[in-house]
Order: structure tokens, then sequence, then C-alpha cells
């Protein structure tokens, strides 16, 4: 039996997690960690054929080949295709190419997606033991993280889009952010992470947010030096963007999209019935921990991942993104919860 201290004021909503875990634990990490590698076969056998993944693909290669041919990707402002995405991604997968030796675009893009994903399943690893300090709980996390991705997002798993490869540089500023006081020099580095994802995929916005948020319930002081950080590194990657991608670029980046309430409710329930306990869970955990200052950036991720998530889900064709964005706002519940899957085997 776990025994419960003493709950102090700055131990609100907190519980004593177990820092190690026994051997019948260790077997069910096991399994769920082999369970959840079974699951990338698919994604990454499929990632060789020549076959289209997701309708995206053809013109994310014909703009990396443009950017690869030094050519404007935000000129003219009007035409018969509008480019409303940041170019970083399309320079990455051009060079990756070459890095690969064959110049070819749709398969560098689609391991540059498989790569990302396993760097995410690292990153929330990494997370998850950094908030538990348990080893166990955070294979677990990361397992979760794969399985969760294959099944339910599988659309985007080894396809040539942005989404997925814009995934760890917000992750790695999470966990910058979490592994210790956030100074000034730290809060730089944690801002041009973020910018540099956004730069990547420009709709990442619910981790920013919550440690934005999380930083104003610390100190004004260091969440104005967030920000102030934040918008010179934002100014400066639009004037790059301009100088190297075109003069129309802002323009290009807030063309106007289609939103529908009723798109956003069904495929809300469509996409999140069978997941239905874990969110539950989730979000009785984010509750009881918004008191608690370890584990407050996670609650607020949480909340706004699903604010964020509803907005998109508006969009036509945007559920599977819907489910990238929020993936990772429900997947550290699981390793951050240890006390309910380890008590069965105790």
């Amino acid at each position: 039996m776990i025994s419960v201290g003493r709950i102090t004021p700055d131990r609100v909503g907190e519980l004593p997690i177990p820092k190690t875990a026994a051997k019948s634990e260790w077997i069910v990490v096991g399994v769920l960690a082999l369970f959840s590698i079974f699951t990338l076969v698919y994604p990454v056998a499929r990632a060789f054929y020549h076959l289209q993944i997701d309708y995206n693909e053809g013109w994310n290669v014909y703009h990396a080949q443009t950017a690869m041919h030094h050519l404007p990707l935000y000129y003219p402002k009007y035409g018969w295709t509008t480019v409303n995405y940041p170019m970083l991604s399309f320079y990455i997968v051009g060079y990756f190419s070459r890095l690969l030796g064959n110049y070819d675009y749709l398969l560098a893009g689609r391991v540059l997606s498989l790569i990302s994903l396993l760097l995410c399943c690292i990153l929330v690893c990494l997370i998850v033991k950094t908030l538990t300090e348990n080893w166990a709980a955070a294979i677990f996390g990361a397992s979760f993280c794969l399985v969760l991705f294959c099944a339910k997002a599988s659309f985007y798993v080894g396809a040539d889009d942005p989404q997925m490869l814009g995934q760890p540089f917000l992750l790695a500023g999470l966990l910058l952010y979490l592994l210790g006081p956030p100074r000034t020099v730290l809060l730089g580095l944690i801002a041009f992470l973020f910018v540099l994802g956004g730069n990547v995929k420009h709709n990442l916005l619910a981790i920013p947010i919550s440690v934005a948020v999380d930083l104003l319930l610390i100190s004004r002081g260091k969440a104005v030096r967030f920000l102030l950080f934040s918008a010179i590194f934002l100014g400066l990657s639009i004037v790059f963007s301009v100088l190297v991608g075109g003069p129309f670029f802002t323009s290009k980046i807030l063309t106007p999209r289609v939103y529908s309430l009723y798109r956003a409710v069904r495929q809300f329930v469509w996409h999140y019935g069978l997941l239905q306990l874990p969110l539950v869970i989730a979000f009785i955990w984010s509750i009881w921990h918004l008191q608690n200052a370890r584990f407050r950036p996670i609650s607020l991720y949480f909340f706004v991942s699903l604010l964020v998530g509803l907005g998109v889900l508006r969009r036509p064709r945007c559920c599977d993104k819907c489910i990238l964005r929020q993936l990772p706002g429900h997947i550290y519940y699981h390793g951050c919860l240890p006390r309910l899957w380890m008590a069965a085997f105790r």
C-alpha cells in the first residue's frame, strides 16, 4: 500500500509517486512497449511505396522542389494555388533529400515524419520521467504515444506533411521548461524552439500558450521576458521569410479558412468516442493538479489543446490534425497517473 504523507500548501494536489517499479509492472510495460512497436510496422512499410497517403503530399513535394530551386514561394500575391504554410519544412525536406542522396522529396518527407514520431515518443518519455521520476511510467507514456499516433492518427504517420515534423520542437521546449526554474537564458531558448516549430507548422499553439499562462501565474516579469523573446524571434522569422520566400508571405499565411461548428461537434464525438475513459481521467487529473506548480503546465496544456483542437475541427478535412495536436496533451496523463495502473499489481 502506498502511504500518503501530509500535504503542505506547496504540494496541494500532489500525492507520492513510486520511483521504482515491481517486476510485474515492468513485464506489463514491456508487453505494451512491444505492442506499440508492432503498430509501427504498417506505417513504416507504407512510407516506401509511391502511393498517396495524404492528399497534401503532392503539394508539399512541389513546394519543396520550388524551394530547392531557389524560387519564391510567396509570389505572386494571387495565383492558382496558395502557399499558406511556413517555408521551413520545405527546406528541411529538400536538404534532407540531398542527404539521402536521391533527391526524392516524397521519401525524404516521409522518413522525416517517422523520425519525428520517434522523437515525440522519446520526448514524451523524458517529460513523464521529469514529472514522475519513474521510468516505468515514462516508458508507458512513450508506448501509449506511439500506439495512439499509429492507431488514431495513422494518416499522418510516415506521410510527407509538416504537422508531425513540427511537434518535436514544441515538445523539446516544454521539456526544457519543466526541467528547471525558468531563468532568462532558458526562457530565450524555449521561445526560440517554439518559434522554430511554428515556422515548420504555424498552428502548433497549444504548448506556447500553456507555458505563457503558467509563467503569468508564476511571475509577470518572467512572462514579459518570455513574450519579448517570442516577439523578437517571431519578427526575425517573418523578415527572413519575406526576404527568402517572397514579399507576400504574411498575406499568404493569413489566407482565410472555412469553419463549421457542426463539423467540430461531429468530429469530436467520432474521434474521441473510443477515448472516453482516458479523456475523463485526464480531465479530472487536470482539474486536480491546476493548484500544483509542478504539474500545472501539463494541466493547462490539456485544456488549451482541447480549445485549439475544437477550433481546428471546425475546418473541413482537419480532423486528423486535431488528433495530432491533442495527442501529447492526453499522453502525459497516462504517464503521470502511475498510481492508478500500478496499484493493480500491488
